[in-house]
């Protein structure tokens, strides 16, 4: 395995630099390294290298159609529960608003409605005269801002809104009760804990949390059609979130041949930036082996394209039977 030590190790050696070299330059590496992995990984022909080994979970409430999905998951690809055995389809807002403008079918949800990317989990109710927006974090170190921008009753932005944590115990961030919705939350530095938010100063809904080591939260949320009338577990088949690469034995999301990729795109970075005569020849190498990872991804093994047409015959009466059909 290729360890993100060993990449930094190569690259050093490479160009000349010191085992340790000046923070500037190794921080410089690891972004161009972490860079290369993201590009990697997003493309939609890499993106099965971070799909889910299991399906996630998560538990519908009655009168609640809007779910943020664990936060671990970037998207979903598949929906299903398990109690009526069946798997929920995929379909725009306008044919969810066109059935049922006023979000009032309710009942076992057979459809989900691909929402999109926001920093909390559920949808806020309209809170005039609420308790506002509270947050806590687990660890007592967690004394740093957090701020917000959001949504008023009535349309309104809020403008950023920032205020210090207080550890473990619940602190109001702002004074508004009438908040609708957030467009961002974020930390002035990274989560020493896990960093919740609540629409109760006790009790309430948690409505984001954000991770140790994080600074902000994010959520893809999806809304079942029709309105759940029972809380039902589903299982969720979908992509996982890109890591980021910051310790040195952590190794790439990458089959183990290729894992020398984000290592070949920081060392030709390294040449463009130096104006070095090898920076062809690493950038070629960075194709290269682009291109070849795309294909082993791509055409596993049995699925490699032949010429003409492979078909097989097979016998609906069993294995005793003469073959009558062909399958292509």
């Amino acid at each position: 395995m290729r360890t993100l030590g060993d990449m930094l190790s190569s690259i050093y050696e490479d160009l000349g630099y010191t085992a340790a070299p000046p923070a500037a330059i190794t921080s410089r590496i690891t972004k161009n390294i972490n860079y290369a992995h993201t590009l990697i990984l997003r493309d939609p022909v890499c993106e099965r290298l971070r799909d889910t080994m299991d399906s996630i979970t998560f538990a519908s409430e009655s009168g609640r159609d809007t779910y943020g999905l664990p936060a671990a998951l970037l998207n979903a690809k598949f929906i299903t529960e398990r109690d009526s055995d069946r798997k929920l389809y995929a379909i725009t807002m306008d044919m969810a608003r066109s059935i049922d403008p006023g979000r009032n079918s309710t009942g076992t949800p057979y459809a989900f409605v691909p929402v999109g990317w926001k920093p909390i989990s559920r949808q806020m109710a309209i809170a005039t005269g609420g308790s506002g927006l509270w947050a806590a974090s687990t660890s007592a170190g967690d004394v740093q801002a957090l701020r917000i921008n959001g949504v008023r009753a009535g349309g309104l932005m809020t403008g950023d809104i920032s205020t210090a944590l207080t550890g473990v115990t619940r602190v109001q961030i702002g004074s508004l009760t009438d908040l609708i919705d957030l467009e961002s939350v974020s930390l002035a530095t990274a989560a020493a804990g896990v960093v919740s938010l609540f629409d109760a100063a006790v009790g309430g809904n948690t409505l984001a949390q954000i991770g140790v080591g994080e600074v902000a939260p994010q959520y893809y949320v999806i809304q079942l059609y029709p309105t759940p009338s029972a809380v039902v577990t589903y299982y969720v088949d979908g992509v996982y979130r890109i890591p980021t690469l910051s310790n040195a034995q952590e190794v790439p999301l990458l089959p183990e041949e290729f894992q020398t990729l984000p290592e070949d795109y920081a060392r030709f970075k390294e040449y463009e930036k130096r104006k070095d005569e090898r920076l062809d020849v690493a950038k070629q190498a960075w194709d290269v082996g682009l291109s070849q990872l795309k294909y082993r991804i791509n055409t596993q093994p049995g699925l490699v394209p032949v010429m003409g047409r492979h078909r097989r015959r097979f016998s609906r009466l069993g294995s005793w039977t003469p073959a009558e059909d062909w399958v292509s």
